[in-house]
């Protein structure tokens, strides 16, 4: 057990195996949705390496995850008492900025990475170039979050190709509301049902999913202006409807969607 704050926090099953995949294996990957106790199990793993009288790094892609997971990491307690990190969080392009000099390698057997799912080819590849031989990789994030603007998803292809140890997290103990139970209806591919209300009887949004993975181009476009209209028409302001697409370029590309939307969009205007 761990002390979060005033109470402690037992880990469940799924967090146990993936705190024993650390102690077994040289690489080992924590994935789970926001909410599902990553960072619990990651403040875990710091108290070992602290008891041990190891001292991690731990390392994020940004400096606001660097941040939050320093913050999170003291808040449960992980460091004892009259002990210290030597290396704060950080992000990962500062690590190799500061940390070894040329041609050398991280002075420590553990690194921890969070918010890994935003690590491009590159990126993994400078860091994995600096660690040492025997030293331990702990890759954390959720491998369903969109991949970077860089080339190269590694998080998703390490998850999906289990090519190490892979623990899923599968129980989230934060409450989202619709949200949550909307996202998870996205990733079981069934079809999301229009949130009208929320718990509380207010109407926050309303989801229309355009699935045009399979689609000719042209068909997911003129189905996602058939969407855009409709909602158009049971919109109460202007900003009400908007669209989100994975891409800038294209016929379903940022640019091409806004010129052919704004036909939509005056079209509905000359008819309201």
């Amino acid at each position: 057990m761990i002390q979060s704050g005033a109470e402690p926090k037992a880990l469940n099953n799924d967090q146990v195996q993936a705190v024993n995949a650390f102690m077994r294996h040289k690489i080992s990957v924590i994935t789970g949705p926001a909410g599902s106790g990553k960072t619990l199990t990651v403040s875990v793993i710091v108290r070992i390496c602290m008891d041990l009288g190891v001292q991690p790094w731990l390392l994020a892609p940004t400096g606001k995850a660097a941040k939050r997971m320093q913050e999170l990491v003291e808040k449960n307690k992980s460091i004892p008492s009259g002990k210290t990190l030597t290396h704060q969080a950080s992000t990962i392009h500062m690590a190799l900025l500061r940390g070894p000099k040329k041609h050398q390698k991280f002075d420590t057997r553990v690194v921890i990475v969070d918010e890994a799912s935003m690590i491009d080819s590159v990126l993994m590849s400078r860091l994995l170039s600096f660690m040492a031989d025997d030293a331990v990789l702990v890759l954390v994030g959720d491998h369903n979050q969109i991949p970077p603007v860089s080339p190269g998803a590694v998080f998703r292809d390490i998850v999906e190709g289990e090519r190490c140890h892979v623990t899923r997290l599968g129980t989230v103990h934060r409450n989202f509301g619709v949200l949550r139970r909307n996202a998870f209806t996205i990733l079981e591919k069934s079809k999301v049902p229009p949130t009208t209300k929320d718990e509380h009887g207010n109407t926050p949004w309303t989801l229309e999913l355009v699935d045009d993975a399979k689609r000719p181009e042209e068909e997911a476009v003129r189905r996602i202006e058939h969407h855009y209209e409709r909602m158009l028409r049971l919109a109460t302001g202007e900003h009400d409807v908007q669209v989100l697409t994975a891409e800038n370029d294209g016929p379903l590309g940022v640019d091409a969607l806004n010129l052919r939307l704004r036909k939509v969009y005056h079209r509905c205007l000359l008819y309201t």
